[in-house]
C-alpha cells in the first residue's frame, strides 16, 4: 500500500514531499545558511501561535470531542494536528538549512522565550474550541503572507507558500465542523 501526501511516518515525518518541479513545491536541500530568514520563520516554528501551539491544540480539542462521542470532529482535528505536524518538521528541517537548531523557542538560537503549553487554550465549550482554532487559523494564514512579503530567499518561500496553502484548507475544513454544530 502506498503513502498517502497526508500519511504520517514517525521516522521521516514530511520526507514523502516532492522537491522542487513547480511553484507549489520545495527543495530543502537546495536552502543554504540564511539568518535572515531564519529568524522571519520561526516564529511559525514554536512561537506562541506557531505550529507547535496548533499541534497540542488540535490534539487537546480532539481529545474533547472524542470524550464527547463527536468521533467524526475529533478524527478532522486529529487529521489537520497531523498536517501541522509535518508543518512543524518542514519549519525546523528548514532551519537547520538555514543554519539554525530548531529549538522550541520563539527566536532561535536565542535561548530565551521558550515555548510553554499555556499557550494552549484549554476551553471546552465545543463552539468556542472552534472558533479558536478559526481564529488561530487566519492568524497563521496572516502570518504565512506577512512572511512572504518580507522573505527574499525563494526556496524559502516555497516552503512558507506549501504550508500556507494547506492552512487555508484547514480554515475551510474548521468552518465546515463549525457550522455542523450550529
Amino acid at each position: 500500500m502506498g503513502e498517502s501526501e497526508n500519511d504520517v511516518n514517525d521516522d521521516k515525518l514530511g520526507e514523502n514531499k516532492p522537491n522542487l518541479t513547480n511553484d507549489n513545491t520545495y527543495d530543502l536541500e537546495s536552502i543554504t545558511q540564511d539568518l535572515r530568514s531564519a529568524r522571519i520563520i520561526s516564529p511559525a516554528y514554536a512561537g506562541r501561535c506557531g505550529e507547535l501551539n496548533a499541534i497540542l491544540e488540535y490534539l487537546y480539542q480532539a481529545t474533547v470531542f472524542e470524550s464527547l462521542g463527536q468521533n467524526n470532529i475529533s478524527g478532522t482535528l486529529r487529521h489537520i494536528a497531523k498536517e501541522e505536524m509535518e508543518h512543524f518538521n518542514l519549519l525546523g528541517r528548514t532551519l537547520i538549512r538555514l543554519g539554525v537548531a530548531p529549538i522550541y523557542t520563539t527566536f532561535p538560537p536565542q535561548r530565551d522565550l521558550f515555548y510553554s503549553s499555556r499557550y494552549v487554550n484549554y476551553c471546552t465549550d465545543t463552539n468556542l474550541m472552534l472558533k479558536i482554532s478559526i481564529q488561530g487559523e487566519e492568524t497563521a494564514i496572516r502570518e504565512y503572507t506577512n512572511m512572504l512579503k518580507v522573505l527574499t530567499n525563494e526556496q524559502v518561500k516555497r516552503v512558507i507558500t506549501y504550508i500556507l496553502e494547506q492552512e487555508k484548507h484547514h480554515l475551510e475544513e474548521l468552518k465546515g465542523l463549525y457550522n455542523t454544530l450550529n
